[in-house]
């Protein structure tokens, strides 16, 4: 158990997103994008999703990117409920 917060919490998480390849970023941003629910993206436009990161998102940016998202978890859990990857188990 760490009782970690704040600034602390950050730099972990930038840490550890910033070891992951770049197909690693791509997909978590557009596993993000699916779980957001501003264009009602569904599972079948994770493909598209995909091409978009990499067209969009600069690769030197992607970790900030992920970073700065203050829904982030919800993002990714509710992405990974469309993918219907999301179980019992993580909850």
């Amino acid at each position: 158990d760490l009782n970690i917060t704040g600034r602390c919490s950050i730099n972990i998480l930038q840490k550890y997103i910033h070891e992951f390849s770049e197909e690693e970023k791509v997909e978590v941003i557009a596993l993000m994008w699916l779980g957001r629910t501003a264009l009602g993206e569904q599972a079948e436009d994770f493909p598209n999703l995909l091409k978009q990161v990499v067209e969009l998102i600069p690769q030197n940016y992607a970790t900030s990117y992920i970073i700065e998202k203050p829904l982030l978890a919800k993002y990714l859990r509710d992405g990974l409920q469309k993918l219907d990857i999301w179980t019992s188990a993580f909850s």
